[in-house]
């Protein structure tokens, strides 16, 4: 893949969103086991292993990733669930301190379904966080290690139109604990469109709390033609105990031409805000234009242009436009 075109997760910060160049290449590999489905007693076993290689001029580090989880399910009757994980990771960076990861997590949960309209979930777990990295000393290594206890507790209920849910959640993670409480509803309107909103807190140890919420929406407003747009405000810390908030916006209009032809144009909003005394605002904007069509019942083809801008701190330091043709065929198999 190249980094200029590599999808931005969720969690991103300043450094993804600006250009570095060069490609990624990632191997991933799994396998899951399922027992007793519907059985009063289950497990849920999962093997992954991901690899990740950079070229020289990419400027990031190789790393390789392998976890093991298993959750065991007891099923006392159709109203009742309970369960208990555990999951264990290891991740190794070839950077310049040799950095190793290892996550290891013990809970118990279990799902309750009240009556029709209400269902609950709860969970405990127990997380040690271990990494090492190169000492002063050549051949010595140093352990920093990080545990708590993490949470989550969420309530649903279901209404003719949608869905409401409350939740509350504490995350261990290496800067600390992150307690987050949201409250979202899901609507399904008379006319086909579907709204997504939620609004919470997050509060982080030894950093501020900060308000975080989503809103989105998705409809056919004429026929063939599809309008969504969606905005999302979350947050983390940094290693400096500062608090980063990201914020994206996305907006899309597609309509349909022919049978097998179609036309879109989509936008793109992605910030983010470092607090402190030494922190920036980095800002990128992608605006997109797209046809696609259908060559046969499973060959596409899609032709784009794109525009990609960036900002720091309101000053604009990079632009790129680029034209892609895409031929693609799409399939699936199942041993």
């Amino acid at each position: 893949t190249d980094l200029d075109d590599r999808v931005i997760d969720d969690a991103f910060d300043a450094g993804d969103l600006i250009q570095d160049g060069g490609r990624r290449e990632r191997l991933e590999a799994g396998i899951g086991l399922v027992t007793g489905r519907f059985a009063p007693f289950g497990t849920d076993t999962r093997l992954r292993y991901r690899q990740t290689t950079f070229s020289a001029d990419a400027g990031e580090d190789d790393e390789r990733f392998h976890s093991l989880a298993n959750t065991v399910f007891l099923r006392f009757n159709p109203q009742v669930t309970v369960r208990g994980t555990s999951f264990l990771s290891h991740t190794v960076t070839d950077n310049a301190l040799d950095t190793e990861e290892t996550v290891t997590r013990f809970g118990i949960g279990t799902d309750l379904a009240i009556d029709r309209a209400w269902s609950a979930s709860f969970d405990l777990n127990f997380t040690t966080l271990e990494t090492e990295i190169n000492g002063a000393v050549p051949g010595s290594r140093i352990s920093t290690v990080t545990d708590g206890v993490g949470a989550s507790a969420v309530l649903t209920r279901d209404v003719r139109n949608g869905v409401y849910t409350f939740s509350a959640s504490r995350v261990i993670a290496d800067t600390g604990f992150q307690d987050t409480f949201r409250v979202r509803r899901t609507l399904m309107l008379a006319n086909g469109a579907d709204i997504d909103a939620s609004i919470g807190v997050a509060s982080f140890e030894g950093a501020d709390p900060i308000l975080i919420y989503n809103l989105s929406y998705a409809n056919e407003i004429l026929r063939g033609v599809r309008f969504n747009a969606a905005l999302d405000r979350s947050g983390g810390v940094s290693d400096d105990d500062e608090n980063i908030i990201r914020t994206r916006f996305n907006a899309g209009l597609g309509r349909d031409l022919t049978r097998r032809s179609s036309v879109s144009v989509d936008t793109t909003l992605l910030q983010v805000e470092e607090r402190g005394p030494t922190g920036t605002d980095t800002a990128r904007v992608n605006l997109g234009l797209v046809y696609r069509h259908a060559l046969t019942e499973d060959w596409n083809f899609a032709a784009r242009l794109s525009r990609q801008i960036t900002f720091e701190d309101g000053d604009r330091e990079d632009r790129v436009d680029a034209v892609s043709l895409t031929l693609e065929r799409r399939f699936s198999f199942r041993p």
